[in-house]
């Protein structure tokens, strides 16, 4: 039995294989080449420049604590400075106060500008509702202060230095409870349910405030 010959070849049809006793035809897959006779060759894309572009938002853990940083040393400045000016105890008139606050106002919204040009307005404008939702919500802070002081008769000459070391103490314990908090959901996922039903819980007759105790 003649086992046949292959040719290749074949005019009309140089890509395929012919046998010559059975004249089957099998397709023969070559590599694509722009020209006759052009050998193959696999070409590399061009390596992806490392880091990131100059317009690029940092990203990076190391820029994430730079900016937590700033942040805690120029809070830690402005405390400074606020409690240096206040070091002596004395009465302070609407007319300091209202100058404070030309002062804080303006550099908070300085912030916001900073933010714009440095992240885009997305986040610029988050900015600018929690700042705006912060000042709505200190109002009613104003009326507990005022309560405390005059339930607890503190002299109005060292209202400024209680409320100052106030204010310290509620951002270090605010700050305990947030990364105590994290932790805690991140490690044992039912304290979300123990976080949730605690709002839930009704006040009840031993939540009532007992008017013999209190000091008249």
């Amino acid at each position: 039995m003649n086992s046949g010959t292959r040719s290749r070849g074949v005019p009309g049809d140089p890509h395929t294989d012919v046998n010559t006793d059975m004249d089957i035809r099998v397709p023969v897959l070559q590599p694509p080449s722009r020209c006759p006779g052009e050998a193959f060759v696999q070409r590399r894309r061009p390596p992806i420049p490392m880091g990131p572009a100059w317009d690029e938002r940092p990203t990076t853990v190391s820029m994430f604590w730079r900016v937590w940083a700033v942040l805690m040393l120029a809070i830690a400045a402005i405390l400074a400075v606020d409690l240096f000016l206040h070091r002596d105890n004395h009465v302070i008139g609407f007319r300091e106060a209202a100058v404070w606050s030309g002062i804080r106002i303006p550099a908070g919204l300085l912030s916001d500008v900073i933010l714009w040009a440095w992240q885009g307005g997305d986040e610029a404008g988050t900015y600018y509702a929690g700042y705006l939702i912060e000042k709505a919500l200190s109002i009613d802070n104003v009326f507990v202060f005022a309560l405390i002081f005059s339930y607890f008769a503190v002299p109005a000459s060292v209202q400024h230095k209680v409320l100052f070391w106030g204010v310290i103490g509620a951002l270090a314990f605010r700050l305990a409870f947030i990364f105590v908090g994290a932790e805690l959901l991140e490690t044992f996922f039912w304290t979300a349910y123990v976080f949730g039903a605690q709002p839930c819980r009704a006040p009840g007759p031993q939540d009532r405030p007992d008017r013999r105790q209190q000091p008249r």
